[in-house]
Formats: C-alpha cells, sequence, structure tokens
C-alpha cells in the first residue's frame, strides 16, 4: 500500500509505527519509506532513522508515471513557462 501510494503520488511517502509491545502485544511494525517509483528505500524498526531522499528521484518518476500522457506535461510546461515568462502571478485575487 506505502509503494503504490509513492508511485501514484510520485513522491516519498514515510510510514512511521510503534515497534514496541504493550501488555504482551505486539504494537504497529516497522517504520518503512518507500520512494516515489515504489521501491521501499528503508525499513526500522530502530527508534531513530536517517534516509537520504533526493527530488531528482521524484522528478523521473512524474515523468514516466503512465497515467499522464508526455505530451500532457509538454503542454503543461509550456504553459508555466509562458505565465513564468509574462510575470503574471499563477493564482492571484480575483475581480
Amino acid at each position: 500500500m506505502i509503494a503504490s501510494n509513492a508511485v501514484t503520488s510520485a513522491a516519498y511517502v514515510v510510514s512511521i509505527n510503534r515497534p514496541t509491545v504493550e501488555f504482551g502485544v505486539p504494537i504497529g511494525g516497522p517504520s518503512l519509506v518507500a520512494a516515489p517509483d515504489g521501491e521501499v528505500i528503508h525499513e526500522s524498526t530502530a527508534p531513530l532513522s536517517i534516509v537520504d531522499a533526493r527530488a531528482r528521484r521524484g522528478r523521473g518518476a512524474r515523468l514516466g508515471y503512465p497515467a499522464v500522457p508526455r505530451v500532457a506535461l509538454r503542454r503543461l510546461r509550456a504553459s508555466v513557462a509562458a505565465i513564468a515568462a509574462r510575470g503574471t502571478p499563477a493564482a492571484g485575487p480575483r475581480d
């Protein structure tokens, strides 16, 4: 589930659990980090973890996701570039 959420959102997904035992019952499980391409890059029951998350990996996952055709991405980029060139704010007060 975590990996599929990472793929569809093209973002890192972090799931933090409590890997402890309370009243003799294990609660939760390991904490997980899934990369934008769906690979689980970290799994731990340690109380503290540090994970290297690179933005470049997210950009690559967005470009490779089949739900957004490359033509649509090119048009979107062209529109954003045109707005940026004009200096027009993307959103502003409406009359």
